[in-house]
C-alpha cells in the first residue's frame, strides 16, 4: 500500500502479485499441502486442496489478473492486499 501512496503503481501491482503467491503458499502449507519451492504447481495444489478459505475460482481470477482494470489498478492491488491479510490470519503457524 505504501507503493500506491507514493505513486508507484507498477511496483504496487508487482508486489501484490508476489504477496498473493506467498499468502497462498503459506495457507496451503499450513493445511499440509507442501511444495512452495515450486510455485508453478501452486494452482494445481490449491485446486486439489479445495480449501474453503480460498475457492480456486477466486484465486485464478486474481492470479490471472482477470479483474485488473488498467484505468484503476489500485482497485486490484487493494483487493489482493485485503485477501492476503485475511489469508494470513487463517494460516496456522
Amino acid at each position: 500500500m505504501g507503493q500506491l501512496a507514493t505513486g508507484d503503481v507498477t511496483g504496487a501491482v508487482l508486489s501484490a502479485r508476489q504477496a498473493l503467491g506467498h499468502a497462498v503458499d503459506a495457507l496451503l502449507e499450513s493445511r499440509g499441502v507442501y511444495g512452495s519451492q515450486l510455485p508453478k504447481w501452486r494452482a494445481r495444489r490449491l485446486a486439489e486442496a479445495r480449501l474453503p478459505d480460498l475457492p480456486f475460482e477466486r484465486y485464478r481470477a486474481l492470479e490471472t489478473m482477470a479483474s485488473f482494470d488498467q484505468a484503476r489498478p489500485e482497485a486490484w492491488v487493494e483487493e489482493v492486499v485485503v485477501l492476503c491479510r485475511a489469508l494470513s490470519l487463517r494460516a496456522e503457524i
